[in-house]
């Protein structure tokens, strides 16, 4: 999950992140800070090691870039890979229980 502290929809994904996480199971839900300072450090504060991709801003727009073949043009985003890390599922607007789990059908096939 790609997210940001100026992004509404992003907050409210990470609202929901523990059900989020259950229904991606077993793929790992991580979450990408794309922001820094005090706001995002507030944001991300209750995720731990496990739940957070730890790269800087920077890294986390061109891994964005990349994941997404250029294609992402706001935010929020995800990626889902699959088990060679080759992103085979991607979702422009915010997720839900259910498109997570369409969106491990789709990397399945």
């Amino acid at each position: 999950m790609f997210v940001a502290s100026w992004c509404a929809p992003c907050l409210a994904e990470l609202a929901r992140f523990e059900a989020l996480e259950a229904a991606a199971r077993p793929r790992r839900l991580l979450i990408v800070a794309l922001d820094e300072g005090a706001r995002s450090t507030e944001m991300t504060r209750r995720f731990d090691g496990r739940q957070k991709l730890a790269i800087s801003p920077r890294e986390g727009w061109e891994l964005l870039r990349r994941a997404s073949a250029g294609r992402a043009a706001g935010l929020p985003y995800a990626v889902m890979t699959d088990e060679t890390g080759r992103p085979c599922a991607l979702r422009d607007r915010g997720l839900s229980e259910a498109e997570l789990r369409t969106m491990a059908a789709a990397c399945k096939g």
